[in-house]
């Protein structure tokens, strides 16, 4: 199975490279307005070469709840090239983060408006909170490969609900990083 979701992307590495140089065409004009536009350059070329060297490593699922899951891999790989590239220039991994958020937050300003207005209603609705109440209350971890998922609740406030990824071999460095950017945007 792994060298199977390992050819799904090296097969399909010049359209994820091509969609990435988008994301950071984007995304250049803030990345030079906080950093210069010497370090921006710099900054484009690492990123886009830690991304590159992960693509292999993606893993990718199968079935019909695979594509989110899928999508969630492929913009978490970014941002770990992300952070892995700032690192190596004495960034935090809450600049790190900012640069993700950005880029995140221009993805979604490409979408149309009425696009983003029904994702909201969608992800908000109160069938898709029911959803999310039921598989959490369930305590039910579905397994998709090496990834094991649990259904999480929030109070309404933080957040309302969410996907907690509790088992995978390569999305341990990612956890990480998520854990190392929570903590300082606490700080």
């Amino acid at each position: 199975m792994e060298n199977q979701a390992n050819n799904y992307y090296i097969s399909r590495k010049a359209k994820l490279l091509k969609n990435f140089d988008k994301a950071a065409s984007l995304l250049r004009d803030s990345v030079v307005s906080s950093y210069g536009l010497d370090f921006a350059d710099t900054l484009y070329r690492e990123v886009r070469q830690e991304y590159e060297e992960l693509i292999p490593q993606i893993p990718h699922i199968e079935g019909i709840r695979g594509s989110i899951l899928n999508s969630f891999l492929r913009i978490t790989a970014q941002e770990l090239a992300v952070y892995r590239a700032m690192k190596k220039h004495d960034k935090t991994a809450g600049e790190a983060w900012e640069i993700c958020h950005e880029a995140l937050r221009l993805r979604l300003e490409g979408y149309s408006r009425i696009k983003r207005w029904l994702l909201a209603r969608l992800m908000f609705s109160s069938l898709m909170k029911r959803r999310m109440k039921k598989r959490a209350k369930s305590s039910q971890q579905l397994g998709f490969g090496d990834f094991e998922v649990k259904y999480v609740i929030g109070d309404g406030e933080e957040f309302d609900w969410g996907v907690l990824t509790t088992s995978s071999c390569w999305i341990k460095e990612q956890k990480n990083l998520l854990h190392t950017f929570a903590c300082q945007t606490l700080l």
